[in-house]
């Protein structure tokens, strides 16, 4: 009995920690995100920011620089 529980807090313990890396990149991916559409917003299209609705902040924080590249090309063919 005492067995069947060290391997369950093993488990547990090393599920957890999984868990903590993946939600640790994907957090980080988000805040950089977020400061490079800010940093975009106030350099290259300062005379024209790409808006800062609930859609655009929702695509930086679910894609990270991913979602701001694709804001920044939408942006400059006119898309958004």
């Amino acid at each position: 009995m005492d067995f069947e529980i060290l391997v369950s807090i093993a488990i547990a313990l090393c599920t957890m920690y999984i868990f903590y890396r993946v939600m640790k990149k994907l957090v980080y991916n988000t805040v950089v995100g977020l400061v490079l559409l800010l940093i975009l917003n106030y350099t290259i299209f300062s005379g024209n920011p790409i808006p800062l609705k609930a859609g655009n902040i929702a695509i930086v924080a679910i894609f990270g620089i991913l979602g701001v590249i694709f804001l920044a090309i939408s942006k400059y063919f006119g898309i958004i």
